[in-house]
């Protein structure tokens, strides 16, 4: 169950989740909100990233279609554009998507990042992220 609550911590309304039902969420891992409000979510069970209203409607998922597009995705924002930006995990990439989903770029890849986490985006571009490798120290970078 993702709750989804107000500035002041006030429960508005919830999204259900179930292993069970592509529609919903599986296994959510990270979440942002947009500037449309609309909430994005990656879901490392199916692979994917579902993009939810506000009201918790369904809008759209990508991903799960296709691993090699995204692996294992964890960190999700959105910039000032209203692009999508995952950290893959598993595919060792930071990925790019249009508004709807569509994919644009690596804007990191393997060279750059091993294991990408978490990560924010500030509203000039710089790029920070966790890294969690197996077996190993985590890490923080950043980029420009």
């Amino acid at each position: 169950l993702l709750s989804l609550h107000n500035v002041d911590g006030l429960g508005i309304g919830s999204i259900h989740t179930s292993i069970n039902n592509n529609s919903n969420c599986s296994c959510p891992q990270y979440v942002t909100v947009d500037h449309h409000h609309r909430i994005i979510t990656t879901d490392s069970y199916d692979h994917s990233v579902k993009v939810f209203s506000r009201q918790g409607d369904l809008l759209r998922q990508f991903g799960h279609d296709d691993l090699s597009v995204i692996c294992d995705p964890r960190g999700v924002v959105s910039d000032s554009a209203g692009n999508i930006i995952v950290s893959d995990w598993g595919g060792n990439r930071v990925k790019m998507f249009s508004p709807d989903g569509v994919f644009i770029e690596d804007i990191l890849t393997a060279e750059h990042v091993q294991n990408p986490w978490g990560i924010a985006v500030s509203h000039n571009g710089l790029i920070a992220l966790t890294e969690q490798k197996l077996n190993s120290s985590p890490a923080l970078k950043m980029f420009v």
